[in-house]
């Protein structure tokens, strides 16, 4: 991923020399990340909202065929063509994070990065802990990000999930809250910052697109509503 560390130490070294601050410098990095890939955000946040309102059909077609495995899946994917939904556009967003958040890790990590010696943002020194050394090592000032990492991981993983029929996102938020708590405790706190940063951009840009999307009814798309009356006859 070095393609992508080099503009991004780049342009936290440009934000540098404007704010003076390299934990102001990643947090405004942060904003502009999440603001480049807001426009898959929210087609996955659609995804959601309409997997919501979407779940007491796919309980009908759980129960209706349950023990036909083959024409419940039919059935599922008759009901996504029919609102024209497409549920890869749910992963697509962290599909399309995961190789930024590495090159993020490796700029953050990278020792052109900082041009001063302890790059400091609220009493931590963004730089530590180094490589192969636990942030509880070093008091506990430096345990707080990964805390609020773990916390936020969690928190919007849970509430993105919340009432989404499927069966695989209890086990995706807890293997995302591990795997950024492994992370922010083993390496440097200025990883930690843009993720906790980015999580609560996350949070905030859920809650407001729910607001908007709220009391609205989803309806199936103008050529898929014949061949869902079909379907409800045959019920």
């Amino acid at each position: 991923m070095e393609f992508l560390s080099g503009p991004i130490i780049t342009i936290v070294d440009f934000l540098y020399g404007v704010t003076g601050n390299y934990g102001i410098s990643i947090i405004i990095l942060t904003i502009l990340v999440r603001l480049a890939i807001l426009p898959l955000n929210i087609k996955s946040m659609k995804f959601t909202n309409i997997s919501k309102k979407l779940a007491p059909k796919m309980e009908e077609i759980k129960k209706k065929y349950k023990d036909d495995k083959e024409k419940q899946n039919q059935a599922t994917v008759e009901l996504w063509q029919s609102y024209n939904v497409n549920p890869a556009a749910g992963c697509l967003p962290m599909f399309i994070q995961l190789p930024i958040l590495i090159a993020v890790i490796n700029a953050l990590r990278s020792p052109e990065l900082y041009k001063i010696a302890e790059p400091i943002f609220l009493g931590i020194n963004l730089k530590l802990p180094e490589s192969g050394v636990g942030a509880w090592t070093y008091g506990l000032p430096y345990l707080i990000l990964p805390i609020l990492s773990v916390v936020f991981t969690y928190l919007n993983s849970a509430v993105m999930s919340a009432g989404n029929p499927q069966s695989n996102m209890k086990s995706m938020t807890i293997f995302m809250t591990l795997m950024m708590g492994w992370i922010t405790l083993r390496f440097p706190s200025g990883i930690a910052l843009y993720w906790v940063a980015g999580t609560l951009f996350s949070v905030a840009q859920y809650v407001v697109f729910n607001k908007i999307m709220e009391g609205k009814e989803v309806l199936p798309a103008e050529g898929a509503k014949d061949s869902e009356k079909k379907r409800n006859k045959k019920r």
